[in-house]
């Protein structure tokens, strides 16, 4: 079942950030091209440490409404 719940997740995330960024890309009126590699590696970098901050906030709650303390790593 936590496999399960894991997949649904990161599916609902990814697809989240999917479209937060072409949804940008479109009111900058941007496409890829017009940015740089080292804009495109930062912002992938960002996007890894905010995924970590939810996967962390997301644990917590989950852990405080099951009322079982577990790890977050």
């Amino acid at each position: 079942m936590e496999t399960i719940v894991r997949g649904y997740i990161r599916n609902a995330i990814y697809v989240f950030q999917r479209h937060m960024v072409a949804s940008a890309l479109r009111d900058l009126d941007l496409t890829k091209d017009d940015l740089s590699e080292d804009l495109v590696a930062q912002i992938v970098a960002d996007t890894g440490e905010y995924m970590g901050k939810f996967r962390d906030w997301l644990l917590l709650e989950l852990n405080h409404a099951n009322g079982t303390p577990k790890t977050t790593n």
